[in-house]
């Protein structure tokens, strides 16, 4: 009977697909993140935690190098940061500080409908020489 040998045939291909989605997810996992969420992680101590920890690169402090690093990553469930990258940098040793105090960095995690989740997250982390005493 061909109707049943189609819905034999329409199950099967469901079972498959099921399957397949089950392998994609368990594969993505860890790899998936929101980029809103209804509560946003908040760093602990806020960005003067990051800023307090700077170490000015002696070769920016010599070329005069300042302005802002903007640095990407992936706030984890546990607020922990994940895969911090640079998105705009300013050169002179000052990316990779960034990037160093960056990874210290402690968030409460985020939550979206009631469970906690990852996050894509960035930070603005600014340079500034202190000013030249006149004489």
């Amino acid at each position: 009977n061909y109707e049943e040998y189609k819905n034999y045939r329409d199950i099967h291909d469901l079972k498959d697909a099921a399957k397949t989605a089950i392998e994609k997810s368990k594969k993505n996992q860890g790899k998936d993140f929101y980029r809103a969420v209804e509560e946003m992680p908040k760093l602990k101590g806020g960005l003067n935690s990051i800023q307090s920890q700077l170490k000015y690169p002696e070769m920016a402090v010599k070329a005069g190098i300042e302005g802002t690093v903007n640095v990407d990553f992936i706030v984890d469930k546990n607020g922990n940061v994940e895969n911090p990258q640079i998105l705009r940098g300013i050169g002179g040793g000052c990316d990779e500080e960034a990037l160093r105090v960056v990874k210290k960095a402690k968030f409460e995690p985020a939550m979206h409908k009631g469970e906690l989740v990852r996050v894509k997250y960035s930070v603005p982390i600014r340079f500034q020489l202190p000013p030249k005493s006149g004489g």
